[in-house]
This record gives structure tokens, C-alpha cells and sequence, in this order.
């Protein structure tokens, strides 16, 4: 049975390789691309031990694939790995690829294949305008990272020299461009014109919600964690998900807690600020606490509606000693000038909670989107007066409501 590992990989290369080329060169450079610091170009034993599927690959390169720049990669492809190929068998290699893929029953249609561009499976498989050093660094990295090199003989032996030649005649069947595009007749989508896509990007704040890094366009897939649920993850964290149950399960949870702070954000939003909070925020933020704070000994209407013990430290934190007198100061001072209308910013600040309130329960995602809501109409300044203000707003009853019992 075909499958797809850094053997079978390597072997496909190696039946296209130019005349010229030996194989523990060809093996050992595409090694060297990932660290240049071990070289194996010499060494028969263990580019034949990688070729045949007897050995793992080392940890010297495995330990590396975090630092690799996929595009950059692809890059170095081009300059030193396609010269040692024979040019008119490019076809073969793409051919042989996707037959190997659609022959490996243990990878799933939509797991990421390809991590350059982020191609799945059955991307690949339907596939027939390439990129060709994009699109063999995107199977390269995948086979590094998420396969198993050991005890593949005789997987491997089936990428026989015959195996290779047999798509001599069906190399029309590719075609080879510069880059991927709309105008190429390729049918990739981008995010912008996806709406679910979209959607996930603004619910998931941008982000991997498995590792955090900052999601590209190029390089996120959508992976489904249960069977009402998506997630948009990075390439890397996308393949992982496809292979582990208890990965979905985590990040199904996770999905949850996005979705209600995603919801209570944009219930914030449909209300509207004054650009007067700015100046309240100002002042906040270099303000001195007063000396006599009446809640130092009695703090009480945080104790009674706000549950959650961390959540109620912060904000008892901000509104004793002398905080919440100095919002209250700051407040009625900027209204004394008719800088504010406090009426109206009391309310507006309520109806933002309830708004949010009604998308989610959970007060820590109400207390942070409301925070974050000020300190975006703040331009992205005085995050810490944000929390004061709206732990003064917690005190002062227009967030959260007391629990009776």
C-alpha cells in the first residue's frame, strides 16, 4: 500500500533526479535547506536509510521546522533543489504526489497537505495548476512534521522507477505558473471573499485559538471540531487537529468561550460612546487616588454581584482606596466644564452591559469586552484607567446586578 512519508517522498524525487545528480546529494540538500548545519551529502548509509524507509529523520531537522519561513523555503528550492532534477519530469513528481495522497486511506480528505499554501488532501488531489517549488516544500514540510519514516520499506519499495515513468504520458495533465490567482483560472478563495471565513477570523480575534499566532490568508484552514462547529487554524495547528480527538475536544471549548466574546463585543459595539470618554480616561489615568475611601472598610455591592473570585479581586482592587472617589471627582468635574453628560454615559454604559449580558453569562467576558470597547474609543491608550472606569461602573450598579438570594 502507498503512503505518504519523507521516504516515499525522497524516493519520488530521487526516480526524477537529472543524470548528473546522486542521491544522498539530492537527500542531503533538501536537509541542508532546513538546517545548514548538518550535511549529510556524504553519507550513503543514512540518505538510503531515509530513501528506504528504514530510519526516522533526525531530530536535527525536526528541531529546526519551527524556524522555517515556508515561502522562504521554497525559495531555496528553486535555487539549489530544482537544478538537480531532471526539468521534464517535474510533471511526474506532481502526478506521483497526488497519487500517493489519494492512495493513503489514514490522511483525511481535508487535512492540510500542503503548508505552504495550505492546501488540503482533496485540494491536492483535484488540483492541476501548480506552483512546483511552493507546492513540493508544502508536501516536504508536512511529511517532516506529521509522518513516521520508520518500518516504511515496503511502502516505499511500491515508488518503483516503472511506478514513476507510468505518468510519462499524462504530464499535460499539469500545469506549471508563478504564483497562485484568481486571474490563473485557480480556484483558490480568499478570505476576504468568504464570509464564514471571515466570520471566524473576527470571532477568533485574528488568531490561531490553538497556538496564537496571528492567522494568514495564505496559510489557515478551516478544520471542523465537531459536527456543528469550525475553527480557522494556522496550517501547522490545522493538521494537528485532524489527527487528535482531544485536541477538537479542547479546542470545541475554546470555541465556545470565543463565540460568546465575540457576541458580547459586538452587542458593545452597537452602542456609542462620546469621544468625551477620552478626555475621562486621561484624566483617570493620571490621577491620584483620594485618601479618604468610605469603600476601603465596605466594598460590599462587588461582593454581592460579582461571582467570579479573580475577576472580583480586580475590581475591588481598582475601586478601593480612593479610586472610585477620584472617577467620581473626575466625573462630576468634566460635567461641572459640560464635557460629559453623565446621564447619558451612565445609561449608554448600562445598555452595554445588558446588550452583553444577553449574548453570555460569564462576567469576566462582559468585565473584558467592556474594557476593551473604551480602550479602542481610547485609541489604544490607558488600558488600566479602561479597567478603573469600568470597575467604577461595577460599584456605581450600572454593570452587573446584585445577586439576591
Amino acid at each position: 500500500m502507498k503512503r505518504m512519508c519523507f521516504g516515499t517522498f525522497a524516493t519520488i524525487f530521487s526516480r526524477c533526479k537529472a543524470s548528473v545528480t546522486n542521491q544522498k546529494d539530492l537527500i542531503g540538500s533538501m536537509l541542508l535547506s532546513v538546517n545548514p548545519d548538518y550535511d549529510i551529502t556524504y553519507d550513503d548509509g543514512a540518505t538510503s536509510a531515509l530513501a528506504t524507509g528504514r530510519k526516522n529523520v533526525s531530530d536535527n531537522i525536526l528541531l529546526y521546522l519551527d524556524d522555517v519561513e515556508p515561502k522562504e523555503l521554497a525559495e531555496a528550492f528553486k535555487s539549489s533543489i530544482t537544478p538537480k532534477l531532471d526539468y521534464n519530469k517535474r510533471a511526474n513528481i506532481i502526478l506521483a504526489i497526488k497519487d500517493v495522497l489519494a492512495a493513503d486511506s489514514e490522511i483525511a480528505d481535508t487535512t492540510p497537505v500542503e503548508l505552504v499554501n495550505g492546501f488540503s488532501k482533496s485540494d491536492v488531489i483535484l488540483r492541476s495548476e501548480f506552483v512546483f517549488e511552493e507546492f513540493v516544500v508544502g508536501v516536504f514540510l508536512y511529511v517532516l512534521k506529521y509522518t513516521k519514516n520508520d518500518k516504511q520499506e515496503k511502502n516505499v519499495k511500491e515508488i518503483s522507477d516503472a511506478y514513476v515513468k507510468s505518468f510519462d504520458g499524462r504530464r499535460s495533465e499539469i500545469s506549471f505558473i508563478d504564483s497562485y490567482s484568481l486571474r490563473n483560472g485557480d480556484e483558490i478563495k480568499t478570505i476576504a471573499a468568504d464570509a464564514h471565513v471571515m466570520d471566524l477570523m473576527a470571532e477568533q480575534g485574528g488568531r490561531c485559538p490553538n497556538c496564537g499566532k496571528t492567522i494568514q490568508s495564505a496559510t489557515s484552514t478551516i478544520v471542523k471540531i465537531d459536527k456543528s462547529a469550525d475553527m480557522l487554524l494556522c496550517v501547522e495547528c490545522a493538521a494537528l487537529a485532524q489527527n487528535s480527538d482531544e485536541l477538537r475536544a479542547e479546542l470545541a471549548e475554546k470555541k465556545s468561550s470565543s463565540r460568546e466574546q465575540y457576541n458580547a463585543r459586538d452587542a458593545i459595539a452597537m452602542n456609542k460612546l462620546s469621544d468625551d470618554v477620552r478626555e475621562l480616561l486621561q484624566v483617570i489615568s493620571v490621577g491620584e487616588p483620594l485618601s479618604q475611601s468610605a469603600l476601603r472598610m465596605s466594598p460590599l455591592k462587588v461582593e454581592r454581584k460579582v461571582t467570579e473570585k479573580q475577576l472580583r479581586r480586580k475590581i475591588l482592587n481598582n475601586v478601593v482606596d480612593g479610586m472610585y472617589e477620584m472617577v467620581n471627582e473626575a466625573i462630576e468635574e468634566l460635567a461641572a466644564q459640560n464635557k460629559i453628560n453623565v446621564k447619558n454615559f451612565r445609561k449608554t454604559i448600562r445598555r452595554m452591559f445588558e446588550d452583553a449580558s444577553d449574548q453570555t453569562d460569564n462576567q469576566s467576558t462582559i468585565f473584558n469586552e467592556l474594557v476593551k470597547y473604551l480602550y479602542a474609543r481610547a485609541g489604544m491608550k490607558h488600558f488600566e484607567a479602561c479597567e478603573i472606569l469600568i470597575s467604577y461602573f461595577v460599584q456605581s450598579c450600572e454593570v452587573f446586578n446584585e445577586i439576591t438570594e
